[in-house]
């Protein structure tokens, strides 16, 4: 369980630099519109909209790592209370 639980931390931060990446570039776009041909813009928009789609798949997967690890957890709590006798 523990290995899962750093496996979703490991996701989770992997998701959060693909947010900080397209934060960046949102800004340099907007400080770059008028700046540059159309052409160029568009070709930057397409990367950011790939990195959106990255960040999406990588949050679901964070968020099913995250609920296996709860799910588990929840699973060993209640053997651990019947185990000791707290549920019957």
């Amino acid at each position: 369980m523990v290995k899962d639980y750093l496996e979703a931390i490991g996701t989770s931060v992997k998701t959060a630099g693909h947010g900080i990446a397209f934060a960046d570039d949102a800004v340099e776009l907007c400080e770059s519109l008028g700046l540059h041909p159309m052409a160029d813009l568009l070709l930057f928009i397409d990367e950011m909209r790939q990195i959106a789609h990255r960040a999406h798949g990588d949050a679901k997967d964070t968020y099913e790592k995250f609920n296996v690890v709860q799910r588990t957890l929840l699973q060993v709590c209640i053997r651990d209370m019947m185990t000791a006798g707290a549920i019957c």
